[in-house]
């Protein structure tokens, strides 16, 4: 309807455009008709199919420059051929007419009828190409949206494959990590967790000597007894019950963590003073004594504890779990339930180690001597 209407607006400018571009070059076109000038009529002719069609032309190329968003030259020089053979046959055809009805001839008729078919397979050939060029427009637009489309759901599915495979990634790298952190057999953080918070707590006491924390070494005695007679699966249970206790015990601040075998290690922190380390060693004991059912079965065990506090004076963690360790061992070998480290455990470890070693280079080199002592 829309386009109806501007064409017939269009075709009206047109003609009254015309109009007076004739009448302002020719004068009234009476006079010229009355004179039966055919120089002049072929010029009145002339210049009226050429008004026509460049105002037509001109403003349906505009009109269809805005309705498809094409550039306004290209519409107007694709169509400007047929438009003008029409525009100037449709002028000749008039004049023809004009003549015919002057005097009526037959052959003048039939010319008349045979430019009719012509004028009319030429306005055929304009709209099947319009025609022609909207079907392919419409189907590229089609062939168009549905390339995008596919795209959107080709880039959608890649998006979704992406999501996927990082969370998956994700996941992995978190398992990885925990495995690389964690005690497989209880969950607790395992030695490598636990020397990264004891250099994180040494960092922070050497910045701040107000920071006081303890490292606890532990130590399950008859673990091996219990292993040998009831067997590893009863073993594992046990050092499972075992960690449960200890991990109930601490606070949300403190650390438990699962070495090897029989072996735990606690950070205690936010010590006021060095006693409530030993308060919580005695509690622990107590609690770790307590009897264990397994299989319908009661089992017993207790711990070592050995205890050393920590300070700006430790440069590398290992080292106050090396002291540790020892005033564990301490503890066992003199039959304690705790033991504080102090730097004369350390004295007499080296010193022993270095009286083992002494003593295996002399039994190598034969520095022994055997002297009798008599009995008087």
């Amino acid at each position: 309807n829309l386009t109806i209407a501007i064409n017939t607006m269009v075709a009206s400018i047109g003609v009254l455009l015309t109009s007076q571009i004739v009448s302002l070059i020719f004068g009234p076109p009476r006079v010229i008709l009355e004179r039966q000038e055919v120089t002049g009529f072929v010029w009145l002719l002339g210049v009226m199919s050429l008004s026509l069609f460049l105002v037509n032309s001109v403003g349906a190329a505009v009109f269809s420059s805005i309705k498809e968003e094409r550039p306004f030259v290209s519409i107007w020089t694709k169509n400007c051929v047929d438009a003008l053979v029409m525009y100037l046959g449709g002028a000749i055809m008039a004049g023809l007419i004009l003549k015919a009805l002057e005097q009526v001839n037959m052959y003048l008729f039939a010319a008349v009828v045979g430019f009719f078919g012509v004028m009319y397979l030429t306005f055929r050939h304009f709209v099947n190409d319009v025609q022609k060029t909207t079907e392919y427009a419409k189907q590229s637009e089609r062939a168009r949206a549905e390339q995008a489309e596919k795209h959107v759901r080709e880039l959608e599915h890649y998006v979704d494959e992406l999501e996927r495979s990082s969370a998956a990634l994700q996941e992995s790298h978190e398992n990885f990590r925990h495995a690389a952190f964690h005690d497989a057999l209880t969950g607790l953080p395992n030695r490598n967790f636990f020397i990264d918070k004891l250099k994180d707590l040494l960092h922070q006491s050497r910045e701040n000597s107000e920071i006081n924390f303890a490292v606890l070494l532990l130590d399950l005695n008859r673990f091996k007894t219990i292993n040998d007679s009831l067997g590893h699966s009863i073993g594992d249970r046990l050092i499972k019950n075992v960690a449960k206790r200890l991990d109930h015990m601490v606070r949300d601040e403190d650390l438990v963590g699962r070495f090897s075998g029989d072996k735990f290690g606690i950070i205690l922190t936010d010590l006021l003073v060095k006693d409530e380390a030993t308060a919580f060693a005695e509690r622990l004991e107590k609690r770790i004594a307590e009897p264990y059912t397994l299989d319908g079965r009661q089992v017993f065990t207790n711990v070592k504890i050995g205890i050393a506090f920590g300070n700006s004076k430790y440069s590398e963690a290992e080292d106050i779990l090396r002291d540790a360790d020892i005033a564990m061992y301490y503890a066992k070998d003199h039959n304690e339930n705790h033991v504080i480290f102090d730097q004369k455990m350390h004295v007499r470890a080296v010193t022993r180690l270095q009286l083992e070693t002494d003593l295996r280079f002399a039994i190598e080199r034969n520095e022994f001597e055997l002297y009798y002592q008599p009995i008087i």
